[in-house]
């Protein structure tokens, strides 16, 4: 297991998921679930000094869930990230103004 942090968006209708753990553990950190859809590319995100890109997985011409680099682990100065983006019913679409909420924390971490 490895640390995640998790932060309700939207009056607590969408989580925020950020995982982290050493690159050095091989352990799986994945945040899909293995829901259908296709991935799109809906933009780039700053995170931790560098652009990471941002994927939508459309169903039914939905954003059921976002995830930052694909099912890429992200990774910054030994450390690897999974960032996703969920509602909590998962028949809900994400919005685009919960999507740029959840943008904004994601380019708020930095790296001391």
């Amino acid at each position: 297991s490895y640390p995640m942090i998790q932060v309700s968006i939207g009056d607590g209708d969408y989580i925020l998921k950020i995982g982290d753990k050493e690159t050095s553990n091989e352990s799986e950190m994945l945040n899909y679930g293995g829901a259908a859809g296709e991935f799109v590319k809906i933009g780039t995100v700053d995170f931790i000094g560098e652009a990471v890109d941002k994927y939508s997985l459309v169903w039914e011409d939905k954003n059921t869930d976002i995830y930052y680099n694909k099912l890429n682990n992200i990774v910054r100065d030994g450390l690897a990230f999974s960032i996703s983006l969920s509602p909590v019913n998962w028949e809900a679409e994400v919005p685009d103004e919960i999507i740029s909420e959840a943008d904004a924390i994601v380019e708020s971490f930095a790296m001391d």
